[in-house]
């Protein structure tokens, strides 16, 4: 009997040993575990900073006027309040600990300072660059108008959805630059206020007076408090007499074919322009556009430099007529900035 008791009482003691090892081992991994999750979200807040770092300095080398919007995410961990601008530098404290850039130039605004997500843009003043959250977001980014002229005033119509990216309401103000006074452009609403994550669809009405041929180009000005964007738009008028051919005329480039501008078209008939829009480039300066074809050969009259206006957008119309069927890439080029898009001309069926 004494065997036996002293056999339980050391089975007590092995498994008690036992239980404590595990016990230990587990905390000392879920400690790792906690102390590898907290640098690996630090290198996700160091990463955002140098994100903020790099669009800044961006701009700022690009000169006066140029634009750039960049979405940040900031992980779990960020003190709240804690993100600021101070000497020419950006600052995020993460868990207590300061995460820092320097930059060569002035900088002002707001950056975030709270976990989640932010679209921000960066927008150089020469000397200078400013900062701050994107409240909004409009789709499409630009509008294309194709009318036939008339002995009497034609007319169309088009809208932009407006889509609140903030946690609160966000007011619109909106205005228009353009000077076209054969062609009016109208808007409703021109004002309105979004709940957070709501939507505004805008309704734009060109008016286009009789016996008027030509494509004429403006913007859209939309402003809240703190931010101001705008939407190129182009009106092209043209003479629609005569018999259909085969022959591809125009296309446009930039239309959807849903009402939620998800699904983008790049398919189109005949009696179409190609409007080429393209924004954020260098204001009042040159971007060099080439047209290819399937083959990589430019199209005749391509590449040539187009200019973009003091809001940094250019738009070029371009007749295709002659050209066969295809798909097309049209390039726009700034000093090593490359951008493209691809587009399909088909004849008429």
């Amino acid at each position: 009997m004494e065997r036996k008791g002293q056999g339980s009482l050391e089975y007590v003691v092995l498994l008690t040993f036992s239980i404590a090892f595990f016990i230990i081992v587990a905390t000392i991994a879920s400690e790792q575990l906690s102390i590898i999750g907290s640098q690996q979200r630090a290198e996700q807040a160091r990463i955002a900073m140098k994100q903020i770092a790099d669009a800044a300095t961006e701009v700022y080398q690009q000169g006066s006027g140029a634009q750039k919007v960049v979405t940040v995410i900031l992980p779990e961990g960020v003190d709240p309040g804690s993100g600021y601008i101070l000497n020419n530098s950006i600052h995020l404290s993460f868990q207590g600990s300061d995460i820092w850039y320097s930059l060569g130039f002035p900088i002002s605004g707001a950056i975030p300072s709270s976990s989640g997500g932010s679209t921000l843009q960066f927008v150089s003043q020469g000397g200078s660059v400013s900062v701050g959250t994107v409240p909004f977001t409009i789709l499409p980014t630009s509008l294309a108008f194709t009318l036939c002229a008339g002995a009497s005033s034609q007319s169309s119509a088009d809208s932009l959805v407006f889509t609140n990216l903030r946690n609160a309401s966000t007011s619109v103000d909106i205005a228009t630059d353009w000077t076209n006074g054969s062609v009016t452009m109208s808007y409703s609403p021109s004002s309105f206020s979004m709940l957070t994550a709501a939507n505004q669809s805008v309704e734009i009405n060109i008016t286009v007076a009789g016996n008027i041929t030509g494509t004429f180009n403006g913007v859209l000005l939309s402003n809240s408090t703190t931010y101001a964007t705008t939407t190129p738009v182009s009106v092209t008028v043209q003479g629609c007499g005569g018999n259909a051919t085969p022959t591809v005329a125009q296309a446009i480039v930039e239309t959807y074919s849903d009402d939620t501008y998800s699904i983008q078209k790049t398919a189109f008939n005949p009696v179409e322009n190609v409007t080429l829009t393209g924004t954020q480039w260098v204001p009042s300066s040159a971007v060099t556009l080439d047209i290819r074809n399937s083959s990589g050969s430019s199209v005749p009259g391509y590449p040539r430099g187009v200019a973009a206006n003091p809001s940094g957008t250019f738009v070029e119309v371009f007749d295709p007529s002659g050209l066969p069927s295809g798909t097309y890439t049209s390039e726009a080029n700034q000093a090593g900035v490359v951008r493209t898009s691809i587009f399909t001309l088909r004849g008429c069926t």
